[in-house]
């Protein structure tokens, strides 16, 4: 049953970046509203970069193994309806 009833609007919520923490915060936020049955909920992520998020800090490893995956977690998350990966967009400014 969805709590997105009155006085329980959906959330449209907006992420500047898709590095380790707004991956952590998709994430985590994904799973509390489907918990808590906030299925309207929206999280739009803004990625300057073509990828899907992935681990910045391990880039060094490649160098190393080049067949090493630094994506981080499961890729299935950014496919959720509720997920927007905007991918090679900066955000610049916010208008409110």
């Amino acid at each position: 049953m969805s709590q997105n009833g009155p006085g329980n609007t959906a959330r449209n919520i907006l992420v500047v970046g898709a590095g380790p923490a707004a991956w952590r915060f998709v994430r985590a936020y994904h799973e509390g509203a489907q918990d808590a049955g906030r299925t309207s909920d929206t999280i739009t992520v803004l990625n300057d970069e073509p990828y899907i998020p992935y681990d910045r800090v391990a880039i060094e490893h490649l160098f190393k193994d080049t067949d090493k995956d630094l994506t981080l977690g499961d890729p299935a998350l950014w496919d959720e309806s509720t997920i927007n990966l905007v991918s090679n967009t900066r955000g610049e400014s916010l208008n409110r």
